[in-house]
Formats: structure tokens, C-alpha cells, sequence
């Protein structure tokens, strides 16, 4: 009997944050764990193959587990980050620091952003270890370094500079996610089976070697389920990412200004190259 999906995961981040966390950019550790984290990663997909009445969120968590592994190839073993410096090794061998130049920059880096973090890499080293290792395999845009990934859209509800209260960003998290979770149930309560066996059966699938039989009833429907399936996947990412970002920021674990919006505003995609951005 295989595993649940759920544990394998779990044990997939924790092996990835533990190998992240408490070894240096070069050990082969790090490219000694890669097959265990392989191995969770198939183990998982197969299992979720399995749960075909779940197969939305064994899917969703399939697609989160490969994620992880794309994202612990890239800063364990190309980019090879650091949890002391809370940045790339090759960065950190070309700058040479004072020990007190060192703890600032512990301190200003979003791997040490709070004053709670700082005050626990001092008394409890394994626990900061644990935290930055987790930090640097969830930074998928690299905010507030010098690796930052180009054009993140910021809040107007807070400036990206200015470390403002936490009470309002968690309100707005908390509206996104309800807002969110309520789209999601709506799309799924006007789910019909009928409509799916009528219009979108195997029978369905050409669409040009049969042009002139497609009513304007399909043709709407078709459109229907393209924008409503763009807007189901618009509410679960930004769901989920909405909920992490309210626990990591209610825990103290990272400030507001970690978290920026997801997405950009859809008014500012009024062209091809504005909409990649």
C-alpha cells in the first residue's frame, strides 16, 4: 500500500529543508539527496494517479511537488544558496565581510527579516537553520534581494520600503482568500455532468474537422469553460498563496512587504508585452 500524497510531501520539503538549511553551497549532501527527493516525487504522482475522485487537488498537489523539486535543483545545487548568508556561494566568496558587517546583512535579508528570527539564530542555531533552510526553498521570486525576479506588481495597501503594521495586509489576505474560496465554490456548484457529456465528450475534441456542425450553444459553452477555468486557476493560486502569506506574516515568521501581490493588476495588461510582464 503506498503512501498517502500528503506525507510524501511532506517528507519531500522536509528532506529538501533540512539538506538546504544545515549544509554548506558545496557539500555533496545536497546532490546526494537529489535521488530521495526523486523518488518522493514519483512515489507522490503515482499515488495521486490513484485518487480519482480527488483528482483536483491530488493534481494540484502533484504539481506543487514538482515545483519544489525544480526549485531545490535550483538554489541547492546550481545557484547553491547559503542559509548564513541567505544568498548564492558565489556571491557570497566574491564579498568578504566583517563579522559585525555579516550580522547586518543577516539581519536586512528577508532569509533574517524579523527581530524575532535574528533573536532565535542566536539561542536556537537548529531551529534558524530549519527556518532559513525552509525560507530559501520557498523563495520562488527572491523578494527584497538583489536576485529579485523583474516586474512584481506591489500594494498600494502597503509601500514595498516601509515596514507599516501587519493588521491591514492581513485583513486584505483574509478578504482575497474568502473572495477566492467563494469564486471556487460557485464554479463548482454550476458544474453540471450533463453540459460535459453533451458538449465536451471525446466525440467533441476535433474542432475544425467539424466546424460547420458546431452550434452557437457549444461554441458558447466552449468560451464558457475557457474563462471560467482561467479564473478557477487565477483563485487557487492566489488562494493558497493568499493563505501562506497570511500564517508566515500572523506568525511573525516574515514581514508584509514579503509577500507582494501575485499577480498584477488586469487593467495594466492592455498589451501583448505589459501582459507577460
Amino acid at each position: 500500500m503506498s503512501l498517502h500524497p500528503v506525507i510524501l510531501f511532506a517528507v519531500q520539503f522536509s528532506i529538501s529543508t533540512v539538506i538546504i538549511g544545515f549544509t554548506r553551497p558545496t557539500s555533496y549532501v545536497r546532490l546526494s539527496a537529489l535521488p530521495l527527493v526523486l523518488v518522493c516525487v514519483t512515489m507522490l504522482i503515482e499515488s495521486c494517479n490513484e485518487l480519482k475522485l480527488r483528482s483536483a487537488w491530488a493534481a494540484l498537489l502533484s504539481g506543487f511537488s514538482v515545483t519544489y523539486l525544480l526549485q531545490y535543483l535550483d538554489v541547492a545545487l546550481l545557484s547553491r544558496w547559503s542559509p548564513e548568508s541567505g544568498e548564492p556561494a558565489d556571491v557570497t566568496a566574491k564579498q568578504s565581510r566583517s563579522v559585525s558587517t555579516h550580522q547586518v546583512k543577516e539581519h536586512d535579508n528577508p532569509v533574517f527579516q524579523t527581530q524575532a528570527r535574528h533573536n532565535e539564530a542566536i539561542e536556537h542555531p537548529w531551529k534558524s537553520r530549519i527556518v532559513n533552510g525552509a525560507s530559501i526553498l520557498c523563495s520562488f521570486r527572491f523578494i527584497g534581494t538583489a536576485f529579485e525576479v523583474k516586474n512584481i506588481p506591489r500594494s498600494s495597501n502597503w509601500d514595498y520600503h516601509d515596514r507599516l503594521g501587519t493588521a491591514r495586509p492581513l485583513m486584505q489576505l483574509a478578504i482575497t482568500t474568502v473572495i477566492c474560496y467563494m469564486a471556487l465554490d460557485f464554479l463548482d456548484f454550476n458544474s453540471d455532468n450533463r453540459i460535459v457529456e453533451t458538449y465536451f465528450s471525446s466525440q467533441n475534441v476535433p474542432f475544425f474537422a467539424r466546424a460547420k456542425d458546431i452550434s452557437i450553444a457549444e461554441l458558447t459553452m466552449r468560451i464558457s469553460a475557457m474563462v471560467g477555468s482561467g479564473v478557477g486557476t487565477i483563485c487557487v493560486h492566489r488562494g493558497i498563496y493568499s493563505i501562506a502569506a497570511f500564517l508566515s506574516v500572523a506568525s511573525g515568521l516574515d514581514e508584509p512587504t514579503s509577500w507582494p501581490p501575485l499577480f498584477g493588476s488586469p487593467l495594466d495588461a492592455y498589451s501583448l508585452r505589459r501582459f507577460w510582464r
